[in-house]
């Protein structure tokens, strides 16, 4: 689409009834700092790539993110308060620092390969979290990471490719279900199935 590729918008509010964001709708938009989302329930591939966003809450009705932010390299946290939400591309945010997932939050999971930088291992899990399924971190650099308990399913590559990743007993416990390739290409030696 590209309807305002690389003009001065500094802030946008999407329009009542608009339900998802075409593809590169902003993108270039470099002073854009601030956005609405509304009624959006899909935010369409680069649809604000390389825009000044420092920081982004994808909140209800979001639901599915195709890669929205690439390359917004001021984009340093993603606050996560929509109660599901699927990340479908690869993020390629060079300087994100953080995510959080907030305490309503009921499922996070990508079904892309890899939609975080390789380095990124910054996920805050708001205190009293209801999370339910979890599944971000295929290819990350990770050693470990701790998830709430309330996590119960191990989402679709969920932890692919994490060559690093080499203990991950404490990591099943509570897991009832564990989706494809969950672990596949991990640096996995040995594993206690609780």
């Amino acid at each position: 689409n590209s309807a305002f590729y690389n003009t001065g918008l500094v802030s946008v509010k999407i329009p009542d009834g608009m339900t998802e964001i075409p593809h590169r709708l902003f993108e270039g938009c470099t002073y854009l700092k601030e956005i609405d989302f509304n009624q959006a329930e899909v935010l369409g591939n680069r649809a604000f790539a390389y825009c000044a966003l420092e920081s982004v809450t994808l909140a209800d009705p979001i639901k599915e993110d195709n890669g929205a932010f690439e390359w917004c390299e001021s984009l340093k946290e993603i606050v996560i308060t929509t109660q599901n939400i699927k990340f479908d591309y690869d993020f390629t945010i060079p300087a994100i620092e953080k995510i959080v997932i907030g305490k309503d939050v009921l499922s996070v999971t990508s079904t892309y390969y890899q939609v975080l930088p390789s380095d990124f291992n910054n996920f805050v899990f708001e205190e009293g979290s209801r999370l339910e399924e979890f599944g971000l971190c295929s290819g990350l650099n990770i050693t470990t990471i701790e998830l709430p308990e309330s996590v119960r399913r191990l989402s679709d590559y969920a932890f692919e490719n994490c060559k690093n990743l080499t203990d991950i007993d404490d990591l099943l416990k509570g897991i009832e279900e564990i989706g494809d390739f969950a672990f596949a290409r991990s640096a996995l030696k040995s594993i206690n199935i609780p």
